[in-house]
């Protein structure tokens, strides 16, 4: 039996291929490299999509020689969501490059949007209109760039999740496929038919043959040629399903938050949703059984890349270690409240031209306040989400597991414990996405069974959270006074 299986974790700033052993119930290794991202005008984000590709490529080279091609089972690919690449139905070349999710360049008009079809578009996708979302970027482009216009016109071009267009790229043009997780983070997918919608593609504007064909997240996407073995590409799933199946959060009430450059909670909802309009998202769960399950999801634009504001621009800390440490020394904040709103105000609020806040300051603060406070600024926005979420839904979160770069910080864990009040469960792994989509497209293949998956979920320490509920109590509501000025300031 071939043991490995190779993830392609494509995420907002790098390329990483993980290598997964099933005997040995773990990644085994892992191969990187940065992704340039470029700022054409102040709200604009945009990466080219043709080094994704080509980074893609050689770490996937890497991870498969790295155990030989006969021996892999099979690929997954997981993706960062929204961000959409247009290209050549002739070769897969990019028409332009892919508009990535943060990208607010569709802000005007995603709200316009709210406003006028917010309703009608949430119970068909699940979603609120917002720039984040592929829709408003399709249009963008059919609408501002006259080459991707041209392209569309003469039938000569696909649209695409990073997930359809490196598959498409990967199987040498044949296989035009996303997944049901990918699909529904469109703005253009109807979550309860589980079907591209046609009154939204004609609401945008956007002709359906451009759109790639709909599967469940474990299925045959197709084969990668690699010398004279061809590899079957068994699981593709949006970067936040994917981790949410890593961490084996496939019950109701059960959660899992991602601290990467942003952060992402998912609240495991079971196969039935509100039939009502909500401030967070509706989501459909990475799955392997071919049943339909939906999270409810929140989204908070800067987390990690808060961090990295910090580091990069003022030069506050070196590294995470040096950060963590300045932090425990100040036991307090000193009521110094940081809103990292640098890409706007995402869920619950959904207020995308919101900018950055600190509150607080005296003369006696100093840069561990600063630190100390942007890292407790990622448990008051999760408390935000899990408030809204058990209120929309009806269920109580029961257990939290956590992941991503910044979970490494214990300080912000151990506050995260106190402002929810439940445990929270440090997952050791740190690349949960790439083992996520590793098991699905394992389960395809039949090497593993869904008992097994346990098996695969390391557990790190648990933090308790702290009996002083009044303390906490006042530390919330001084959160919600700074988001509060944030907003009175637009």
């Amino acid at each position: 039996m071939k043991d490995f299986v190779i993830a392609i974790d494509e995420g907002t700033t790098s390329v990483r291929t993980a290598v997964i052993s099933l005997s040995q119930k773990k990644i085994i290794k892992t191969f990187s490299s940065e992704i340039k991202q470029y700022f054409p005008e102040e709200t604009f984000v945009e990466e080219d999509a043709e080094e994704i590709y080509e980074k893609t490529l050689l770490n996937l080279y890497l991870a498969i020689n790295f155990v030989g091609e006969s021996n892999v089972l099979s690929i997954g690919i997981t993706n960062q969501r929204e961000t959409i690449v247009p290209f050549y139905k002739k070769d897969g070349k990019p028409v332009y490059n892919a508009i990535v999710w943060q990208c607010k360049r569709t802000s005007e008009y995603a709200e316009k949007l709210r406003k006028e079809k917010g309703e009608f578009i949430y119970k068909k996708t699940g979603l609120i209109c917002d720039s984040y979302f592929s829709a408003t970027k399709i249009k963008w482009l059919l609408d501002n760039d006259k080459k991707t216009k041209a392209a569309y016109d003469m039938g000569e071009i696909y649209f695409g999740t990073i997930d359809t267009y490196l598959l498409y790229r990967l199987t040498g043009n044949k296989e035009f496929k996303t997944d049901i997780t990918n699909a529904s983070r469109t703005m253009l997918f109807n979550i309860k038919t589980l079907c591209w919608d046609d009154e939204l593609l004609e609401f945008f504007g956007i002709n359906k043959s451009v759109l790639p064909a709909v599967y469940p997240s474990s299925s045959n996407f197709g084969y990668y040629d690699f010398g004279k073995v061809s590899i079957p590409i068994t699981a593709m799933a949006g970067d936040q399903q994917a981790s949410l199946f890593g961490q084996n959060r496939l019950n109701e009430g059960e959660a899992k938050i991602t601290f990467g450059t942003g952060l992402f909670m998912l609240m495991n909802v079971g196969d039935k949703i509100p039939d009502k309009e909500g401030k967070v998202l509706i989501t459909p769960t990475a799955t392997a059984d071919g049943k339909t399950c939906y999270a409810l999801e929140g989204s908070v634009y800067n987390a990690g890349s808060a961090l990295e504001f910090l580091k990069k621009s003022f030069g506050f800390f070196g590294d995470m270690k040096e950060m963590e440490k300045l932090a425990k020394e100040v036991e307090d904040t000193k009521g110094v409240y940081v809103v990292p709103a640098f890409s706007g105000l995402g869920s619950p609020y959904w207020i995308g031209e919101a900018k950055a806040g600190v509150f607080g300051l005296t003369l006696a603060t100093d840069k561990r306040y600063v630190i100390k406070s942007t890292l407790e600024s990622m448990a008051f926005f999760s408390k935000d989400l899990i408030d809204e979420m058990e209120e929309f839904s009806g269920r109580k979160l029961t257990s939290v597991t956590v992941d991503g770069g910044v979970s490494k910080s214990e300080v912000m864990l151990s506050f995260l414990a106190d402002v929810l009040g439940v445990d929270v469960i440090k997952n050791e792994s740190s690349e949960c996405t790439a083992l996520g989509v590793a098991l699905l497209a394992a389960l395809y293949m039949g090497a593993i069974k869904k008992e097994d998956l346990n098996s695969f979920v390391s557990i790190g320490k648990i933090y308790k959270p702290t009996s002083d509920r009044e303390k906490i109590n006042k530390k919330i509501i001084g959160w919600k006074n700074a988001v509060k000025k944030v907003i009175e300031d637009i």
